[in-house]
């Protein structure tokens, strides 16, 4: 099964405010929490949301994690476990790595096991 994760929960969420809807027909969206990453699957089924989402059928994946800046080597493993079983790309800006605050040392979620494999 192929999984993409680009803005489809936004997407939705714009989409049913700007109509008015509570539900958008071709549109299934089940959520779940696991170490405090929220996990949105995001199935298009016809053509109705498809055109709604302005994106193919399809399934989409967002993960929602909380404070990631924050976050340490502990916290990236779950996440990366995450990532792993479900084969999702990891875009990490980076840019600001060595600004770390409270004696903190940045941690890229790139560095773990495998990961370099689902990391741009």
């Amino acid at each position: 099964m192929d999984f993409r994760t680009d803005l489809a929960l936004e997407r939705d969420e714009v989409y049913k405010k700007q109509n008015n809807l509570q539900q958008i027909d071709g549109v299934d969206i089940e959520d779940d929490v696991k170490d405090e990453v929220e996990i949105s699957r995001i199935k298009i089924t016809n053509e109705e949301g498809e055109k709604a989402l302005n994106k193919p059928i399809g399934n989409y994946i967002t993960l929602d994690v909380k404070q990631i800046k924050l976050a340490d080597e502990e916290r990236l493993e779950k996440i990366a476990e995450i990532v792993k079983k479900h084969q999702l790309w990891v875009i990490s800006d980076e840019i600001y790595c060595e600004l770390a605050y409270d004696g903190s040392e940045h941690v890229s979620i790139g560095s773990f096991p495998e990961m370099k494999d689902y990391t741009i």
